[in-house]
């Protein structure tokens, strides 16, 4: 739709991401895969130098006998556990705003680097008590469920009961997986600089008229990664960034994440015109 000498972008909503997030990985896939196999000896090396020797400090030694009896876990090694699981969340958190990152640049039509990938640290710490809300939440939701499986598995001489505790806790659980793809796009708010708890109500007011269409593009997401294990997940090199474009669309689509300079007036005159090597966003044909 043409206005004077600007025009309003269409959006493409569900699968349409996809298309558009291919376009963009198309940009530059050699930067993608060089930065995920960076992430991914980064993530490697951290858990071995970092967290299998703390693991290692609490780890029950079954097969080491003193006097006829298995060493039992002292009660400091088991006061590490929670110390454990945080250092790992830090650290996804740490990999994950880095991806983002690099991914909202990509939204941006920016160009990206391998090294993109390790520029999150100014925003991990508030990713970090993102997660951890999450996480928090995701325990809360799978808690019932799982109480009502095992309440189900000792006391089966009940089976209309029984079944109906499992119907039940297989409805928590897949509300649980969608309350999740949702709050993951809120990832985007935190890594922008929103709050936590802002970002949630974002989540939860500014995306909801959208959720059908976030969740076809997921769906299909997840159908292309079942079936990438045909190619023993090589194609994951292709898959894994797309996803996190992906989420920069859906961010800037339905959260009102800014597409930054791109927000300007096109950098081509008006409607039918040619405009600039690499204008953007591209004019509409007349």
């Amino acid at each position: 739709m043409t206005t004077g000498n600007a025009y309003q972008i269409k959006r493409r909503y569900g699968v349409g991401w996809m298309s558009e997030a291919w376009e963009l990985f198309k940009l530059a896939p050699l930067t993608w895969i060089g930065a995920l196999i960076g992430a991914w000896i980064a993530q490697t090396a951290i858990n071995v130098f970092v967290e299998m020797p703390i693991q290692n400090s609490f780890t029950e030694i079954g097969t080491a006998i003193h006097g006829g009896a298995s060493r039992a876990m002292q009660p400091w090694q088991w006061a590490l556990l929670p110390f454990v699981c945080l250092v790992q969340m830090l650290v996804a958190s740490y990999i994950s705003s880095g991806c983002l990152r690099m991914a909202l640049g990509a939204m941006r039509r920016r160009v990206v680097h391998v090294e993109d990938v390790f520029s999150g640290w100014p925003c991990t710490l508030r990713l970090f008590g993102y997660n951890i809300v999450n996480a928090i939440c995701i325990m809360i939701l799978c808690g019932a469920p799982g109480a009502a499986i095992v309440y189900c598995v000792f006391n089966h001489g009940n089976l209309g009961l029984s079944v109906a505790i499992i119907a039940i806790s297989t409805l928590v659980i897949v509300a649980t997986l969608v309350f999740s793809t949702f709050v993951m796009m809120g990832q985007l708010l935190v890594v922008e600089g929103t709050s936590v708890f802002e970002a949630y109500k974002q989540v939860f007011t500014t995306m909801r008229p959208h959720y059908g269409a976030i969740l076809g593009a997921v769906t299909v997401m997840v159908l292309l990664c079942l079936a990438s294990m045909c190619t023993f997940f090589l194609a994951g090199f292709v898959l894994a960034p797309m996803w996190l474009i992906l989420q920069a669309l859906v961010g800037r689509d339905t959260l009102g994440i800014s597409a930054g300079p791109e927000s300007l007036p096109p950098n081509w005159l008006s409607p039918g015109s040619e405009g600039p090597p690499g204008a953007w966003p591209p004019p509409p044909k007349v």
